[in-house]
């Protein structure tokens, strides 16, 4: 079995691309040479740790996706998808956690053989994805069919799911987290990822009403279309 050597990137002061393009073929068996050549073409001075991560994902998903080096070869002929895979190896050198490397991944591997979207629809995921911390993926796929029931994923999560209460009199350390949830949850309402839900109002009833914002109060989210589809993409939804 081949040894991958990649050298450290604080310590060597040699030609970062060079490096990484030797180290390639040995590192990634599937999909390494074509890899190897795109990377080498494509990427200046960025992080070799998280971009070798991100490759050895990558690679992976595309094997046990059975796709084709040829079908990969083969769509890096079309500028649509170099411009999708360039995006997605810049931002696998600025993702520090390895879901996010497995998000872009999924993204790229999902874009190969998807007839419905073109290159610029699906470059849109990679562009929602930047705008997402891990805590917004997370609270985002709280809202899924699948995981809605899973004690098992709000245990894990509780941390992140646990809305807190800023209740009056609250001290401030609670207040502060209040309000940095509801600034994540606001901006997945934004990117149209999830919509607020609002009660049925029977005839002769009035609303209630949120006092900060004079607007009809919410008593809950849903997923959007988009939201499902953004998922799907990631590798977090199977079906939209």
């Amino acid at each position: 079995m081949n040894q991958i050597i990649v050298p450290n990137i604080e310590d060597s002061k040699i030609d970062k691309l060079t490096a990484l393009s030797k180290g390639l073929l040995g590192m990634v068996p599937f999909a390494g040479s074509i890899l190897s050549e795109i990377i080498g073409n494509i990427i200046p001075n960025q992080r070799i740790d998280r971009i070798s991560e991100f490759l050895k994902i990558l690679d992976k998903k595309l094997e046990e996706t059975g796709k084709n080096i040829s079908e990969l070869r083969e769509k890096m002929e079309e500028e649509g998808y170099v411009n999708l895979f360039e995006e997605g190896i810049f931002q696998s050198a600025r993702a520090s956690s390895r879901d996010r490397k497995e998000y872009i991944a999924s993204i790229l591997v999902n874009g190969l053989d998807d007839e419905v979207l073109n290159d610029i629809q699906k470059n849109i995921f990679l562009s929602i994805l930047s705008q997402l911390n891990d805590i917004e993926i997370i609270i985002l796929y709280s809202h899924t069919y699948k995981v809605r029931g899973d004690k098992d994923f709000f245990e894990k999560h509780k941390d992140i799911l646990s809305e807190p209460f800023a209740h009056l009199g609250a001290n401030q350390e609670v207040i502060d987290q209040s309000t940095i949830y509801k600034t994540h949850r606001e901006k997945l309402v934004n990117l149209n990822l999830i919509n607020k839900k609002f009660p049925n109002i029977k005839k002769g009833e009035m609303p209630e009403f949120d006092n900060k914002t004079g607007m009809i109060k919410a008593n809950g989210y849903e997923l959007t279309s988009l939201g499902r589809l953004f998922l799907k993409y990631i590798g977090l939804e199977d079906e939209i």
